[in-house]
């Protein structure tokens, strides 16, 4: 079996992934996109919501309302949805998670986050003029709609916070919102209109002319299974030793085979310059700076 070979290895074939597999082809790299499916852009990018966020500074943090947190507490919301027996799983995530939400951290993670969000559509309008695909871009902004006065004023409430970081949006009646959507029906109490975001009508078909763009088409490789099976068949303990390991024999045998004492091998697998698990190339380090403006 011929030894793959390759500098960075991007697992999934989505939007990300090969956005990520061609930034850094651009910068010299040697790519392979691995996927369960046969081409990019089959998974969840193939049918999510095609929106390019510009609006939305701050994560989604713990309520300080009692209220809601009650209607939480008893898997009354549509949101979030828990089992009881597991609660002392959970309860110290969660109760980091609400500290974590804290205004003051807030504010950090709004910070960190806004050059990001200001650059997300700026990369893709480069990488859609690359593709060739204009036509897959529609710069018609987000509408978010609100059925009750409750949640109408707190989403104003978040929007005139998001403003002080420099999003824009507009707050709509029940007559604004028919102009702007005429074949909308429904009872609606208002609405938050953010102009900035862009839309993709064919999410799938974004990700794939990506993936094809100047001629390069970058098709995920065999699936992970596959890449697993074809590990174990034609190392030391596969088809040409007494073990025949496999994945499906793996499978027969869910509690483990005896193969002998385990033996160290991992300094020899590792293909970095330093043999060590670098966690922060410099490659990626060196990128950032693209965010500190």
């Amino acid at each position: 079996m011929a030894e793959l070979k390759a500098d960075v290895l991007v697992l999934g074939a989505g939007m990300v992934g090969v956005g990520a597999a061609l930034h850094l082809q651009q910068r010299g790299r040697d790519v392979v996109l691995l996927d369960k499916h046969d081409h990019a852009g089959e998974g969840t990018s193939f049918g999510n919501a095609g929106l390019i966020e510009a609006a939305s500074v701050f994560p989604y943090m713990f309520s300080r309302d009692f209220g809601q947190i009650l209607q939480y507490a008893l898997n009354r919301t549509p949101q979030a949805h828990y089992h009881l027996a597991d609660l002392p799983t959970f309860l110290p995530w969660l109760v980091r998670y609400f500290l974590a939400s804290s205004p003051e951290r807030a504010h950090r993670s709004a910070m960190a986050e806004l050059p990001l969000i200001k650059r997300s559509l700026i990369e893709h309008e480069a990488l859609i003029a690359e593709a060739g695909v204009p036509e897959l871009l529609r710069r018609i902004g987000w509408i978010k709609l609100f059925r009750q006065e409750r949640t109408l004023k707190d989403a104003i409430d978040e929007l005139q916070r998001a403003k002080q970081y420099g999003v824009e949006g507009d707050i709509l009646d029940s007559k604004a919102i028919a102009l702007k959507e005429p074949n909308l029906n429904g009872e609606f109490s208002g609405a938050v209109y953010f102009p900035q975001p862009g839309f993709i009508p064919d999410p799938g078909g974004l990700a794939k002319a990506y993936a094809a763009r100047q001629g390069t088409e970058l098709k995920p490789t065999m699936a992970p299974e596959q890449m697993i099976d074809m590990g174990l068949r034609f190392g030391p303990y596969g088809d040409a030793s007494e073990h025949k390991l496999s994945l499906a024999r793996l499978r027969e045998h869910p509690h483990g085979l005896d193969i002998g004492p385990l033996r160290p091998n991992l300094a020899a697998r590792l293909k970095t310059p330093s043999r060590q698990v670098e966690a922060a190339p410099a490659l990626f380090l060196a990128d950032l700076g693209r965010f500190a403006d």
